[in-house]
């Protein structure tokens, strides 16, 4: 709600947290890779078949929960469904991933 307030990166608040967060991460990434023992060993994903597999997983949970959060305001917005209407459009998608997550696991 505030970013919507201050006008996302026009506001030096947010701006200056962006980038303390940017250059946390890659101190971050940096000491684990030169620490003996890192609490995150990144070093796993000099693997080909581990990072690939890592990627499709961060992009699949984007994905998902992406449209899960932006398929209300879609269905609201372009279509004029009501606020309570709106709800519904994500059922379907939702029990498609309840019956598909058990089979998943499985394999």
């Amino acid at each position: 709600m505030k970013g919507r307030k201050y006008d996302w990166f026009s506001s030096h608040f947010i701006l200056a947290f962006a980038v303390v967060t940017a250059v946390s991460l890659v101190a971050m990434v940096f000491w684990e890779l030169n620490h003996k023992e890192p609490v995150i060993d990144f070093r796993v994903l000099k693997e080909r078949n581990f990072m690939l597999c890592t990627l499709s997983m961060l992009v699949m949970g984007m994905v998902l929960y992406g449209s899960t959060t932006l398929m209300p305001l879609l269905l609201q917005t372009l279509l004029g469904l009501h606020f309570h209407q709106r709800r519904v459009g994500p059922f379907p998608g939702g029990i498609v991933v309840v019956i598909c997550m058990p089979i998943v696991g499985c394999c």
